[in-house]
Parts: structure tokens; sequence; C-alpha cells
């Protein structure tokens, strides 16, 4: 029997050298012979498409194509798509503290999740993700940890913003036990909504 990750390999090369085919947000499993395809293809056409091409690697036993189509001129975008732009602009504001946070969308909803230094940034971060078109719910988990106190700020630590440091009032309200979840429509929502499973998008071509 032919190892899975070969087949896997396989499966991916081909479908990123089909004319015709965006593979860019489609994943492949394969458990002993078996594959699964999942995420997301731009039309039906596509869906069929990345099935065909698949069903002819060696090895392949059995497959199971759970691709949702979603066109390129949806009106709310992929999760895919999402995650990609939320993380980009992420990035943008904070490069340096971008590798300690993670991004899990799903139908909209975005899960923050990682640690920051100061509570302004976690404040920052969560508005900027909920001005990107298609997102429809934020929860923000970021932690934010120690911070440089003004008594090593007097004794010359640097690192901190320029901005002064958080009253202890605007601290408390930004506090992750404190900061309530919210919609786009701006309903109060359950802080212990846990997400379910994500998609992970693959590099553009």
């Amino acid at each position: 029997m032919r190892p899975d990750q070969d087949i896997v390999r396989d499966a991916l090369e081909r479908l990123h050298a089909t004319p015709g085919l965006d593979d860019q947000d489609i994943a492949v499993r394969v458990n002993d012979g078996v594959v699964l395809l999942a995420g997301v293809a731009r039309s039906a056409m596509e869906r069929a498409l990345a099935e065909r091409v698949v069903k002819r690697v060696q090895g392949v036993t059995g497959l199971t194509n759970c691709l949702t189509v979603c066109s390129r001129t949806a009106t709310t975008p992929p999760d895919p798509e999402i995650t990609r732009e939320a993380v980009a602009a992420i990035r943008h504001q904070f490069p340096d503290q971008v590798d300690g946070l993670q991004v899990l969308v799903q139908n909209g909803r975005v899960a923050l999740e990682g640690e920051l230094s100061w509570h302004y940034q976690r404040d920052v971060v969560e508005a900027i993700i909920r001005a990107l078109r298609g997102v429809t719910l934020v929860t923000n988990k970021i932690r934010v940890g120690n911070r440089p106190s003004l008594t090593d700020a007097d004794s010359g630590v640097h690192g901190a913003p320029c901005a002064a440091p958080l009253s202890p009032e605007y601290a408390e309200r930004l506090d992750p036990e404190n900061l309530a979840h919210a919609d786009i429509a701006g309903n109060r929502r359950d802080q212990q909504h846990q997400p379910p499973e994500f998609i992970t998008a693959r590099t553009p071509k």
C-alpha cells in the first residue's frame, strides 16, 4: 500500500498544476488510501474537477468530496479569505507581535487567541478584525502579559509604547475577564462561546 503522505503530496501537486482550478483553499487528508477533500472551491465545475484530478492519483482507494462552493463574486468572502485578511491586517499594525496570535474563523465568526503586551493592543486588534468584510462575530481571547511598570520606565527600561500607561480604571474595563463579546450589531454575547474546528487556508500560488 502506498504511504498516505505520498498520496497527499501528489494530490496537492496535481491540484496546483491543473489549469482552471484555484487550489488555494483546498485541503487534502488521506487515511489508508481514502481521501478527504475539504475547503472551498470557486465553482461547482472546479469542485468536480478537483475530485477527478485526485481520483487519478496512484494509491487512492476512495474519496469523499466535502468542498464547499463559494464563487469569487460572492457577497460574503469565504473563511480562508477572511483568515488571510485578518492576519495581514494584524501584521501591518503589530509586525513584531503577530507570531504570538492565532486567528480562527468559521462561518464568519472569528476567535482571537494568543498574548500581547498591552491592553490597548488587544483592543486595537479586535477593532481591526471587526472592520473586515464578512466578519459577523469576534470572540477576543487574547491574553495581556506583564508590561513594564512606571518604576521600570523611570529606570530606563524601554519597549513600552509612547502613550502614557493606561489608567487602572481603563485597564480594568479592557481586562479579558471584563470585556464582553459583541457581534456586529452590538449585541452582547456569552464570553464562554467556543467556536468549532477551523480550516487553515493554504498559501496562495
